[in-house]
């Protein structure tokens, strides 16, 4: 797993226990007033972050592959730069 897919699902775990003790934290409160509604908006908020950190995640690791396609057919054609050995190495890691 590369650097952008570990950052990803740090913040993709950190978002979850986030909602977690955000939902513990709403199921506390009166339902029937401003702050609960606040609390439950939050809850909301933070459960659309995940799911678009999920699929930014999903997205990058499609670009990632589709970087590595193009590399291997350059060197499959013998049409690689000292750009491709540094993209290399970076995709390696």
């Amino acid at each position: 797993m590369n650097t952008d897919q570990m950052n990803y699902q740090d913040m993709i775990d950190e978002a979850k226990t986030l909602a977690q003790h955000l939902h513990e934290w709403s199921e506390q409160l009166d339902n029937c007033n401003a702050e609960s509604e606040l609390a439950w908006g939050a809850v909301t908020h933070i459960k659309r972050a995940i799911s678009d950190l999920q699929g930014a995640k999903q997205e990058n690791a499609l670009a990632q592959k589709a970087e590595l396609d193009a590399l291997i057919k350059r060197i499959e054609t013998g049409t690689t730069t000292s750009r491709d050995a540094i993209l290399a190495k970076s995709l390696m890691s």
